[in-house]
């Protein structure tokens, strides 16, 4: 059973998470009233009134504890990473690099190649993070693939933003399940499916390149797909009718400038979108097309994305997942 703790503080939530998943493995606490009476004489340990509590959600599973977690990020540079850019935008000053007669870049930046420091390691709000500044398109993607994996990261939106993208909202993505070459999946990213990172769309699928998956999902009053619950599966993907995005329910980002949580459960090609504690999508049976036919997609690397906006990404961490957590629950109608 996953449950929810509740916390006062950024401080205090580090402290007992660190001090009761020990706890949680040795004594085996099912229950989050027995957790909540556990934890109770820390709760309100914060010096702040109370109406300026601090609250957050961190899901866990008791099952897990006894898994580790691997830190994608190393708080200092990009081992275990690789880069990959696009063309830039004719605004975009690169040395060396050759233009057309209309002024538009001929070729890709290119792999491991990062001359305007898109992806840099910065200190955020006194913490290590990796800052994507979103001046050119692309991806910064790990070099080990993964499946059946619980993805843990933050995000924090800059305010920086870049042509042809100054004018829109502010647009990212955590994309799993990453195969190919950087630009098989557009010209931009891998082939893989993506949890978007998008203002006011956090959690949203889309897919990128030729994968495709299901969803529970209804309409609405837009013609828009939204994930329900107790919807009806519908496929998504490339070259069918419902197209290649369903949006997210219910809406659970923070506001611009606030630091977001992002999991990402992935077990046997199914997978959970979860925003700040709440489940906002779960995806089934994810696929890529091969010559025509569709077979499953398992496994594969992470990447982050640079789409036009300034994103702060840190605490990116992932922990191998031994059978499905409660959370992901078979889809029944």
């Amino acid at each position: 059973m996953l449950n929810a703790i509740i916390f006062s503080s950024d401080l205090q939530q580090l402290l007992l998470v660190s001090a009761c998943l020990p706890a949680l493995y040795l004594l085996k606490i099912r229950s989050y009233k027995w957790l909540f009476l556990l934890l109770s004489p820390l709760l309100f340990v914060s010096k702040e009134p109370v109406n300026r509590i601090h609250i957050n959600a961190v899901l866990v599973d008791p099952d897990q504890v006894k898994n580790k977690w691997k830190q994608l990020f190393n708080n200092k540079d990009f081992s275990g990473w690789e880069t990959h850019l696009s063309k830039p935008h004719p605004s975009s000053i690169v040395v060396g690099m050759p233009k057309d007669n209309k002024g538009n870049y001929m070729q890709a930046i290119g792999h491991n190649n990062d001359p305007l420091k898109v992806f840099t390691v910065v200190s955020e709000d006194g913490v290590p993070a990796i800052r994507i500044s979103g001046q050119v398109f692309g991806c910064v993607v790990t070099k080990e693939s993964f499946s059946n994996f619980h993805l843990r990261l933050q995000f924090k939106w800059g305010k920086k933003k870049w042509p042809p993208r100054e004018n829109d909202v502010r647009d990212s993505g955590v994309l799993y399940f990453s195969v190919g070459k950087p630009g098989e999946g557009s010209e931009n990213w891998l082939v893989s499916q993506e949890c978007q990172v998008q203002e006011g769309d956090c959690g949203d699928f889309w897919q990128v390149g030729s994968t495709a998956i299901d969803i529970p999902a209804r309409t609405n009053n837009k013609g828009q797909y939204v994930y329900d619950p107790a919807g009806s599966l519908v496929h998504f993907g490339k070259n069918v009718p419902a197209g290649p995005r369903c949006w997210k329910s219910p809406d659970n980002e923070k506001a611009s400038g606030e630091w977001n949580t992002i999991e990402v459960y992935c077990f046997n090609g199914n997978s959970v979108h979860v925003i700040n504690g709440a489940v906002v999508m779960r995806l089934f049976n994810s696929k890529i097309i091969k010559d025509g036919k569709e077979e499953p997609l398992l496994n594969g690397k992470i990447q982050l994305q640079s789409e036009g906006a300034e994103i702060f990404y840190r605490n990116v961490e992932l922990s191998q997942l031994s059978k499905m957590p409660p959370l992901m629950k078979q889809y029944k109608k």
